[in-house]
C-alpha cells in the first residue's frame, strides 16, 4: 500500500495553489471603523469639564479628612489595646536587684 501512496505523496504538493494570502479581503471594515461602529473610539470617551485643580482640591480634601479619622481611629485602637494589655510579650525582668 505504502508504494501506491508514495507518488501521490511526492505530487501533492505541487497540485496545492502556493498563493499567500495575507491582509482583510477588500469588504472587511479598518480598525477605526470597526471602533467607532461600537462606539470605542476615543473619541465616545468622557469629555472634561470644569476647571481640574478645583475638582481635585475638593477631592483630596475629602481624602485627607478620611485619612485622618482613619489615623485617629488607629492610635484610639492601639491606645485602648495597650491599656487593656493585650500587647503581652512575656514576663517582664526587672533591672534592679529585689531584696527578698
Amino acid at each position: 500500500m505504502l508504494t501506491k501512496l508514495s507518488p501521490l505523496l511526492r505530487v501533492a504538493p505541487r497540485i496545492q495553489n502556493h498563493v499567500r494570502k495575507m491582509g482583510l479581503p477588500a469588504h472587511a471594515k479598518s480598525k477605526k471603523e470597526l471602533a467607532v461602529e461600537n462606539k470605542i473610539h476615543m473619541d465616545f470617551w468622557p469629555q472634561p469639564h470644569g476647571n481640574y485643580q478645583e475638582i481635585m482640591a475638593e477631592k483630596n480634601k475629602k481624602l485627607n479628612l478620611v485619612m485622618a479619622v482613619s489615623v485617629a481611629v488607629a492610635v484610639l485602637t492601639y491606645g485602648m489595646a495597650y491599656k487593656e494589655g493585650c500587647f503581652y510579650t512575656g514576663p517582664v525582668i526587672p533591672t534592679w536587684n529585689a531584696k527578698n
